[in-house]
């Protein structure tokens, strides 16, 4: 989820179109494109926040309300919107359909709207599709999400010129069709092009995986760099590729997701797209001295980025040695050289590579155990080789996980306890001998990947001859948190329980692996 943080990717093919040329509707000279002229349409937002929810099976997010909040305020004051701001408890599923009926039913032709939604999103595995997580939704029952289909047939129903959908969380990235460049040059008829079409985009914090609740300034990571950029405008009006170009290959370099910025599929899309005019009422600062519209060149940025995302995913490594020879100076060149590396280096033999899963267990509910485990007979490792165990885990604190000789015996086990003490430290232990620490132990300012997020993650650990290791990842041979080698090393403990303190957590997808 939110910061939560998966989807399936699809390689995205970059199509270039012919210059757009603007239409003989709408306005036709650069000076209509402001609120001033009374040409332009009503801009209307619908801006969604929830750090609190109902459920507590559900985590509750920190910067969510205050990036909705600072975002309204931005475009009402700044850019002209007329907005509608809902926070927390007045975000439910049917307050949310129902403004966004209401929306869909009141727009007229020339209006342009916005939405913005930050909150917790998950994944529909079965049909590969998405959901918003309204503030009274039941955790992990989806029929009290917000599926994308219904967002989708809105904005598909609506009479406006214009929509631009911000979703900053996880998994947004399902929304989206192809791709398209932008010229080389920005110039009035650039921005009159865009105006004069019909558009239907979205920008996104992430694609198809979780995306961070922490940023700066008490925003998200996106929220931070998107706020940022709209108020340092300088320019009379900024394209949504614009700002994309702006902000991509910064969050991008500086966390581990990336923005999608893409018209929406199936909606009437007709290639323009959403302007931000700025406000006669707003004063634009005068040390920064804004160039005339018509001779600002467009940075190689925007390409860069824009080849670069429908790249990202692939495991072609022809693909990133193309966007090198293109792009040498590029911002992800660095990335791309990793990944032509690993995915040019010969793999292992399948005998020796091969890790096979040997039992299942699709969901766990663990409640408040004050230290006591569920053993279920299910997780079980085998007898010799290594033992490994993959999980998807949802909490607030305690996550703990015990490798035993036999249920029964406390002495013979080891413990590992991931965002324990309120979620500040993680630990491995042996045989509960230390009960206020561990063998090793990481805190959150050492390493915050060790602590436990707001959304599902995966954990992984494995025990070999008294090496254990402890990771956050699909892959259970990286991003490892913590490890440690037994001298005297417990002998064969391979059932596998879960455990908790004073909160509840929840498991899915718990895979016993032996290599």
């Amino acid at each position: 989820m939110k910061k939560y943080h998966v989807f399936l990717t699809i390689l995205i093919s970059i199509f270039l179109i012919p210059s757009l040329g603007y239409s003989k509707r709408g306005i036709s000279v650069i000076e209509d494109l402001s609120h001033k002229s009374g040409k332009l349409g009503a801009y209307k937002a619908l801006v969604i926040g929830i750090n609190d929810y109902q459920d507590p099976k559900i985590p509750d997010l920190k910067s969510t309300v205050n990036d909705a909040k600072a975002m309204a305020n931005l475009l009402s004051r700044k850019y002209g919107f007329s907005v509608d701001l809902m926070l927390n408890r007045q975000a439910t599923r049917a307050k949310v359909i129902q403004k966004l009926r209401k929306l869909a039913l009141n727009s007229r032709p020339d209006d342009s709207i916005l939405f913005y939604y930050a909150g917790h999103g998950d994944i529909d595995r079965v049909l590969n599709d998405g959901w918003w997580i309204p503030v009274d939704a039941t955790g992990g029952d989806p029929s009290t999400y917000l599926d994308n289909t219904i967002v989708q047939k809105v904005l598909r129903s609506m009479k406006s010129k214009h929509i631009l959908l911000i979703s900053d969380s996880c998994y947004s990235g399902t929304l989206f069709g192809q791709v398209r460049s932008i010229p080389s040059v920005i110039d009035d008829k650039y921005y009159l092009s865009l105006y004069n079409e019909k558009s239907r985009w979205g920008m996104t914090s992430g694609n198809k995986t979780p995306v961070s609740d922490q940023g700066s300034e008490g925003h998200s990571v996106f929220a931070y760099q998107l706020l940022k950029t709209l108020r340092n405008n300088t320019k009379p009006y900024i394209s949504t590729h614009e700002i994309y170009a702006r902000i991509a290959p910064i969050i991008a370099n500086n966390s581990e997701q990336t923005p999608m910025c893409r018209p929406i599929r199936n909606t009437n899309d007709q290639g323009g797209q959403f302007i931000f005019v700025v406000s006669t009422d707003t004063t634009l600062p005068v040390e920064n001295k804004v160039p005339s519209v018509s001779t600002i060149p467009q940075s190689t940025v925007d390409n860069d980025a824009i080849f670069w995302q429908s790249i990202q995913n692939s495991n072609d490594p022809s693909l990133f040695e193309a966007y090198i020879n293109e792009f040498p100076n590029g911002t992800f060149v660095s990335i791309a050289k990793i990944k032509i590396r690993q995915l040019s280096t010969p793999k292992k033999s399948a005998e020796k590579n091969r890790s096979e899963v040997i039992s299942m267990l699709k969901h766990m509910e663990v409640p408040p155990k004050r230290g006591r485990y569920i053993w279920d007979p299910t997780l079980r490792a085998a007898n010799s080789g290594k033992k490994i165990v993959l999980f998807e885990a949802l909490g607030k604190s305690d996550i703990v996980v015990a490798f035993a000789r036999t249920p029964e015996d406390d002495s013979a086990l080891y413990e590992i306890v991931i965002g324990g003490w309120g979620n500040t430290q993680s630990v491995i232990r042996k045989g509960r001998q230390t009960p206020h620490g561990g063998y090793v132990r990481v805190n959150r300012k050492q390493n915050p990947n060790a602590m436990i997020s707001s959304y599902w993650d995966t954990y992984w650990v494995t025990v070999e001859n008294g090496h254990i290791k402890v990771g956050k990842s699909a892959v259970h041979k990286s991003n490892a948190f913590l490890e440690w080698t037994d001298p005297n090393p417990i002998q064969n403990p391979q059932w596998i329980g879960f455990s908790s303190w004073d909160r509840k957590f929840s498991l899915r997808n718990i895979r016993i692996l032996n290599e």
